[in-house]
């Protein structure tokens, strides 16, 4: 089991760097970084869901082949709720990005939005 545990102590260390890595790569918008970091984030989510570690879309264990004894280590469940916050830290700033992005699109094309005054304070 200590095998195990180690591998997988190493894997959530690796997708915490993984996420960082993400993290100041939409800060400064570099999309082609993000695409090769996705990639071996989804490879690693795809090593840790095939052991039955976790439960990819809940961050839980399955519940297999003992997993769940995995859990009861501290420095385990640290680690996931640790990666678990670094990839909503990632989502709500991409969720921010893409709001600013959907409210400047129609300013940087031209469209009139309703409630929007002119110059001369008249709402158009």
């Amino acid at each position: 089991m200590d095998k195990r545990v180690d591998w997988l102590l190493e894997t959530l260390d690796r997708l915490a760097e993984l996420l960082d890595t993400e993290y100041a790569a939409i800060m400064s918008g570099d999309l082609q970084s993000l695409q090769a970091i996705n990639e071996l984030k989804a490879s690693t989510f795809d090593e840790l869901s095939s052991v039955g570690a976790v439960d990819v879309s809940q961050g839980v264990s399955s519940g297999e082949d003992g997993c769940v004894e995995w859990f009861q280590d501290d420095r385990i469940s640290g680690k996931l709720t640790w990666c678990r916050g670094l990839n909503e830290r990632n989502g709500r700033l991409i969720g921010e990005r893409m709001s600013y992005i959907r409210r400047a699109l129609p300013v940087l094309c031209g469209v009139r939005q309703e409630g929007r005054y002119s110059q001369s304070g008249k709402v158009y």
